[in-house]
Order: C-alpha cells, then sequence, then structure tokens
C-alpha cells in the first residue's frame, strides 16, 4: 500500500505541475500558494536525500561505494583492483573498521574497465567514512550542476522557479533518490550527458570529448558517441574515441597497463552468469532473460549478451534508430530529439543498464516538453507520456525497463512524423528554376 501511494503521488505532482507549465494557466492568485507548495515539496525531497546520505554514512549500505573504496584502496596502494585474491584482504580491512555488509562477495568483482579507476582513486586517500562524504559532495555537486545546465539550455519555465521546477523533475524520479542511497557514480554520466546533448546542435567536438569523460562513470555512453554517425555527427565519435584513447592511456600510466590484460582475466568475464537476471538490471538484455528465466549457459559478460532472442530485438530496434536518425532533418530541435531517441536506444540495448542507472533518461524526457511545440502530438499528450514514466518508475511493481520502451517508441514517433512534414515543407521553400 505504501508504494502504492508513492507511486500515485509522484505521479500526481509531476502530472498536475508539468499540465499548469504546459497546458493550462491557473488563476494567478493561486500562483504564490503553488509556488510555496513546490518550494516545501523540493525541500522535503532534499531532506529525504540528506537522511540517505547520513543512514549511508552512519551505518554503510553493502552496495556500491564499499565497492568503488575498496577499488580505490588498491589502486592508491598499487595493487590489482581486478585480481579477487587482492581485493579481498582490502575489503576484508574495510569490512571490520566501517562495519560494511559482506554482501558484496556474493557477487566479488570489479566490473568497470582500467580508466574508471582513475576518477575513483583520490576516494583511496583517506578513509572509508571520508572517502564517502567526498562522493557524496562530489556527486550532489554533479547532479546539481547537470539540473542548472538543463534549466539554462533547456528551461520549461524562466527564473528562479524554473529552476525549482527543473530540481523537482530530477528529484521525483525515484532511481535519483536510489543512486543517492547508495553513493552511486552516476551522476557524473548525467553531467555529461548534458553537456553532450546540448553541444551536439554546434559544438561536436565538445559533445564527444564530453561522452568520452563521461564514459568513464558509465560506460553506455561510448553507445550514443557511436551511433551519431547516422545523425552525420562523425566530429562527435571521433571526439569520444580520443577521449577515450587518452583516459586509456592515462589508466595504463598510472596502473601499469597490464592493468589491461587483469581487467580481460578478471573483469567482466568473470561475472556469475545468475547476474543476467537480477531484477535491479532494467536492460532489454535482463528483461527478456526474466521473462523466460533465461539464466546464461557460462559466467562473464559475453555469455550474457550471446542471448538470441535479445540480440534480434536489440539489432531490430538499433535499425529502426539508425534508419530514423538518417532521415530526420538537421533543424536544432530534431538535432536534440534525435540525440535524446539514441541515448534512450543506449540505456535499452546496453546489457548492464541498472535501476540507478535511469536519471540519465531525464535529459530526453526534459527535450520532450522543451520541444513540446514542436512535436506533432497535442501538449497534453506528450505531459502524459512523460508523467506515465515517473509514476512507471516509482512503482517496484511495474519494470522500469517499461519507462525506456514508451520513452524511445514516443520520441521515434515523433522524430519520423516531424521528418515527413519537414521534407514537403523544404520543397516547398525551394525557388523554381
Amino acid at each position: 500500500m505504501k508504494q502504492l501511494v508513492v507511486h500515485i503521488g509522484i505521479f500526481a505532482v509531476v502530472a498536475g505541475m508539468l499540465w499548469r507549465l504546459k497546458v493550462a494557466r491557473l488563476p494567478s492568485r493561486w500562483q504564490r500558494w503553488i509556488d510555496a507548495a513546490e518550494v516545501a515539496t523540493l525541500a522535503v525531497l532534499v531532506g529525504m536525500v540528506a537522511v540517505a546520505a547520513y543512514r549511508n554514512v552512519t551505518a554503510p549500505e553493502a552496495w556500491d561505494f564499499p565497492v568503488f573504496y575498496t577499488v580505490a584502496r588498491n589502486a592508491v596502494d598499487g595493487v590489482s583492483f581486478y585480481d579477487p585474491a587482492e581485493l579481498l584482504p582490502t575489503f576484508t580491512f574495510i569490512q571490520e573498521q566501517a562495519a560494511v555488509p559482506a554482501d558484496w562477495l556474493q557477487e566479488f568483482g570489479f566490473w568497470y574497465a582500467p580508466p574508471t579507476a582513475l576518477i575513483l582513486a583520490p576516494l583511496g586517500v583517506s578513509d572509508f567514512t571520508t572517502g564517502l562524504v567526498i562522493q557524496y559532495v562530489v556527486q550532489g555537486a554533479f547532479f546539481a550542476a547537470a539540473i542548472l545546465l538543463l534549466h539554462r539550455f533547456y528551461p520549461l519555465r524562466t527564473g528562479l522557479m524554473g529552476l525549482v521546477e527543473m530540481t523537482l523533475l530530477g528529484m521525483l524520479f525515484r532511481p535519483v533518490l536510489s543512486a543517492f542511497q547508495l553513493a552511486q557514480i552516476v551522476f557524473g554520466a548525467l553531467f555529461f550527458l548534458v553537456v553532450g546533448l546540448w553541444a551536439a546542435r554546434d559544438h561536436p567536438w565538445l559533445a564527444g570529448i564530453s561522452l568520452g569523460i563521461g564514459a568513464l562513470f558509465k560506460h553506455l555512453l561510448l553507445i550514443p558517441a557511436g551511433l551519431v554517425l547516422a545523425m552525420r555527427k562523425w566530429r562527435i565519435t571521433l571526439g569520444a574515441l580520443g577521449a577515450v584513447a587518452v583516459t586509456a592511456v592515462l589508466a595504463g600510466i598510472a596502473f601499469g597497463f597490464d592493468v589491461y590484460t587483469e581487467f580481460t582475466t578478471f573483469g567482466p568475464g568473470d561475472r556469475p552468469p545468475e547476474l543476467a537476471l537480477d531484477s535491479v538490471i532494467e536492460s532489454l538484455n535482463g528483461t527478456l532473460r526474466r521473462a523466460f528465466d533465461s539464466v546464461p549457459p557460462g559466467p562473464g559478460a559475453i555469455d550474457a549478451v550471446l542471448y538470441p532472442p535479445y540480440l534480434v530485438i536489440a539489432a531490430v530496434l538499433t535499425i529502426v534508430t539508425v534508419v530514423v536518425a538518417w532521415r530526420a532533418r538537421r533543424g536544432p530541435l530534431s538535432t536534440e530529439l534525435t540525440f535524446s531517441l539514441i541515448i534512450v536506444l543506449s540505456l535499452i540495448v546496453y546489457p548492464n543498464t541498472l535501476y540507478n542507472t535511469l536519471p540519465l533518461l531525464i535529459p530526453p524526457l526534459v527535450v520532450l516538453l522543451f520541444a513540446i511545440d514542436e512535436l506533432p502530438f497535442s501538449r497534453p499528450v506528450t505531459v502524459a507520456v512523460v508523467a506515465i514514466q515517473y509514476g512507471i518508475v516509482a512503482s517496484f511493481a511495474i519494470p522500469a525497463f517499461l519507462a525506456l520502451a514508451v520513452t524511445w517508441a514516443y520520441l521515434a514517433v515523433c522524430v519520423t512524423m516531424m521528418t515527413r512534414r519537414a521534407v514537403p515543407a523544404a520543397a516547398e521553400a525551394e525557388p523554381a528554376m
């Protein structure tokens, strides 16, 4: 019952706020009271995040920061952060010193590529508690900066209250609270994704570099960096590849180039097969495997990915996305809408998209709202589509994957219809010969 109340409450708040912003103006005499209610709601949400952070600092959760800190300590000490034999003593020490639960031992290992250790290593200079506080400060700053940039680039309302409402949109998205509870690093990826989304239109090199750096936090950002070739944005791809190459070399210099051999030996290739069905995975692969109770035949990421139903559906979705992106006009809004479509596809097809990875869906939803007057559907329809996604991810009874699927479908239809509408208009505008 409690979850149902939260589910309905978040949907109602988001739907009401967006309806007032984008569909119907309320009497001005109500404005002050509504603004006050929004500020109060934001204060409550900030308080909830602060309480979650405080609880994690005083009584650490088993996930995700203990993994990051163990890797950070080994990176600072100059020992392997992939070899379980080197990770276990460090984690055991942390367990004893900070009373960290031993849940990680059930899925023991580090699955990120070596360059990610570059952003984790500074956390290992201090003790566990101090490192966790620093993690919250840094990731909180990334989240705040991402919201500020979204408000600046795609404002839903001008002024300070516009920033309040954009922050509400961010914090009412329930995976955001989940990411804060676990001290995740997803907000670094969110910040660089927002920069890349904005820069894709006029600053492709910056967009590519942003995606390349953001991939240190979440590797799935390399997928849109490659698929933007369908938008003829090759500079973005080259910029991302350049950033990845530089960080790869820096990781080799910092940790020794044999770290890449260790990554191939003990990294994702050593993952237990049961992880592919974990309930926190919201990707197409995880959703299909749970639906058919299909455990990979062996350990490792390759066996998890080589799942025929996933490969077929992912290929179809990718082909459709590439075709839609290739045909789309390169107007200011269509660029961002098409890029948003590619971002959502990336979240769908990346095998390890977790529930706390879903904050990366926020920028595409904001772009939909910002472009609401250009879309082929009415304002109420778009508001309903966006609000429904907030309701879906707020309910643990409904697979959050559904939010990705609905958003992708809506964006694909919108971009396709806008392209068809733009082609005759462009032909009519051409002077007769």
